[in-house]
């Protein structure tokens, strides 16, 4: 089952929220976005988010697992 469906668009984080609920500095955050298989983000007119689907994937790749266990 998809994350979203076509009634409800999949929700965004602000990079501050992604930063709270990771417990990262904001250059650790940065260095996240920037390297291979880090975190993905979106940017659109200056404004940066990140999908939740995306959020949860990073988790599950860098958490053994257990993706939805932190959220912002």
């Amino acid at each position: 089952m998809s994350a979203t469906t076509a009634d409800t668009p999949e929700k965004l984080y602000t990079l501050a929220q992604i930063q709270a609920a990771g417990g990262f500095s904001r250059s650790t955050l940065y260095r996240l976005r920037h390297t291979a298989g880090g975190l993905k983000t979106i940017t659109v007119g200056g404004v940066t988010r990140v999908r939740e689907s995306d959020w949860l994937a990073f988790l599950d790749r860098h958490s053994g697992g257990n993706g939805g266990a932190v959220k912002p």
